[in-house]
């Protein structure tokens, strides 16, 4: 009876200690806290620790820090909707850029697109020469004119 019991024994500690590696695992590479203000998001930031937020105001945008990679704080930004025309916004829509954020340093990721990388900040860049584009084709009459006074 001894060895069954010894037996027994065993098998329930390696169950233990299965269902807590499996519980580590699922806190440390899984979950991810779901915050509902920015002070949420900025406290995590802060601390680089996992969590998602979705922005509201002129765009919004989902927010989901993934974590730390060497002295920066991964952060995927994915645009949902924003204030532009229909047309650019069908484009630009649903996608996605990593910024590398200073650790411990909280900004808004999009802030500073120089630490982005993706197609989310190619597009931006696109719109905003479109719209120079578009700008200096309207208003070349008047820059001639100005350039001439001077």
């Amino acid at each position: 009876m001894s060895n069954f019991f010894k037996k027994r024994q065993n098998i329930i500690l390696f169950v233990c200690i299965v269902i807590a590696l499996t519980i580590l695992i699922w806190i440390n590479f899984i979950y991810i806290k779901q915050c509902k203000d920015n002070l949420c998001f900025y406290n995590s930031l802060k601390k680089c620790s996992r969590a998602s937020f979705i922005s509201d105001g002129n765009m919004t945008l989902k927010y989901t820090i993934h974590g730390k990679s060497l002295k920066n704080c991964v952060v995927n930004v994915k645009l949902l909707d924003a204030g532009i025309s229909n047309k650019d916004l069908k484009k630009i829509k649903d996608l996605e850029m990593n910024c590398y954020l200073p650790y411990q340093i909280i900004m808004a990721p999009e802030s500073d697109i120089s630490l982005c990388h993706g197609n989310l900040k190619e597009a931006f860049q696109d719109l905003i020469i479109n719209k120079l584009h578009t700008y200096i084709v309207k208003n070349l009459g008047e820059i001639n004119a100005d350039l001439l006074k001077v």
